[in-house]
């Protein structure tokens, strides 16, 4: 009896999901799989496969069938004499079945397939180029997470500090050593802090919000618990030159590999717009049944030569094939315009990381100082030769010294991951 009890109270319990936790390759799996955008590059890409094997088969022998039955209201005598001879029934059935192979034409399919083949091979760089995206965005995304957190513990340190030296305060304000204005000042300096830590708490939720979209969860789902990303953090980058970034951008980057495949399949357009100013030549061959003519044979057979051209058409593919060509043109010089996009990204990030990895070391040496600065202060007050105003200063620049480390930090390892983006992974390289 105490067991069914026990069992219909835990079928009556709701039903607590067990706290998930993310690491930021995680994260950028999860992204990846649940991003709309990533899958509608897909489907484009697989979408441009298929033209080029609709092309593919117009370039192989095709077969025709055909079946026309005819009721005719009478049908069709002919009088030889005193004789009637029926040439044609009531009921007329002709049937076809053809196959033609393209001959003159297999020049422009030829270039049209090929055009797509290369189109085809653009847009899976376009699926390269929104990966890309997707895991700077996660990574970045990450760090920013765990950069409002940081900040959080700076304030929270910073409030807890100050309270303790409004409690001292309070102290000497009874025993008249200090006036209420210092006790003021005090707390308009706790205020300031909690306004900071408001600040960063309220940025750790933007980011942890974006983040669970981002990777496909709902906003009902806060048991979702983020791993700090230690290894873009602590991740050492290698020494590069400024050109060096910049020729890696121009040989890793997709949005390169993507400009150059779209200029191919331009020029491939061009060249199939010039085959199709040359005449029309197919191969014919077929079997037609007759059912209801006299004066035709029920089966024959038959193969030929066909050949068609547009003597005049008032310029309508000439246009077309100028068209072409200067689309190919265009499609060159935006590719030789996405080589400089690439290069001038590579240098401006690769500016960042430097600058940024400089400020670490600068904030670094700051907050020693900071530490100490506040340190002697609070002695320098204890003993009455400094005043609540030098506190307040030295508090403030040790907790300004703490948050610049943070900011520092962080961005140094966002600078890491925009460097990475920029410069590229070696062309056929698993994400």
């Amino acid at each position: 009896m105490n067991l069914l009890l026990t069992l219909a109270v835990l079928a009556q319990a709701p039903v607590t999901k067990a706290p998930r936790t993310i690491s930021v390759e995680d994260g950028v799996h999860l992204a990846l799989v649940h991003s709309p955008g990533l899958h509608a590059v897909q489907l484009r890409a697989d979408s441009v496969e298929d033209q080029s094997r609709s092309v593919r088969g117009r370039m192989l022998p095709g077969l025709y069938v055909s079946d026309e039955h005819q009721h005719y209201s009478e049908g069709f005598n002919i009088a030889f004499g005193p004789l009637m001879f029926t040439a044609r029934g009531q009921n007329v059935n002709t049937f076809v079945a053809a196959a033609n192979q393209p001959v003159l034409g297999l020049l422009h399919l030829f270039q049209d397939k090929a055009g797509l083949d290369d189109l085809a091979l653009a847009a899976h760089e376009g699926e390269h180029i929104t990966e890309d995206a997707i895991t700077e965005t996660v990574q970045t995304g990450f760090l920013r997470y765990f950069e409002a957190r940081a900040s959080e513990e700076v304030a929270t340190a910073s409030i807890g500090q100050l309270d303790e030296q409004r409690q001292v305060m309070e102290a000497r304000v009874k025993a008249g050593a200090a006036t209420t204005a210092d006790l003021l000042r005090l707390e308009v300096a706790t205020a300031n802090a909690r306004q900071q830590l408001i600040v960063s708490k309220t940025q750790e939720q933007i980011t942890y919000s974006a983040l669970l979209i981002a990777m496909g969860f709902s906003a009902e789902d806060g048991d979702v618990t983020l791993l700090e990303p230690t290894a873009l953090e602590d991740k050492v980058m290698p020494t590069v030159t400024e050109t060096e970034a910049q020729q890696r951008a121009a040989a890793n980057r997709p949005e390169v590999f993507k400009a150059r495949y779209e200029q191919t399949a331009a020029e491939h357009q061009s060249t199939s717009k010039l085959f199709l100013l040359l005449p029309e030549a197919n191969l014919e061959a077929g079997y037609v049944h007759l059912f209801g003519q006299a004066f035709a044979p029920p089966d024959s057979y038959y193969v030929g030569f066909k050949a068609s051209w547009n003597i005049w058409e008032w310029g309508a593919s000439w246009y077309q094939r100028q068209a072409a060509q200067r689309s190919a043109e265009a499609a060159a010089d935006l590719r030789e315009e996405q080589e400089r996009q690439v290069k001038t990204e590579a240098s401006g990030k690769l500016a960042t990381f430097r600058s940024s990895h400089s400020a670490v070391e600068v904030a670094q040496t700051a907050i020693a100082s900071a530490e100490e600065a506040w340190r002697v202060t609070q002695a320098l007050v204890k003993a009455g030769t400094a005043t609540t105003t030098d506190l307040l200063d030295s508090q403030a620049a040790l907790t300004q010294a703490k948050l610049n480390l943070v900011r520092a930090r962080y961005q140094e390892a966002v600078a890491k991951v925009g460097v990475e983006r920029a410069m590229g992974r070696p062309h056929g390289a698993a994400q």
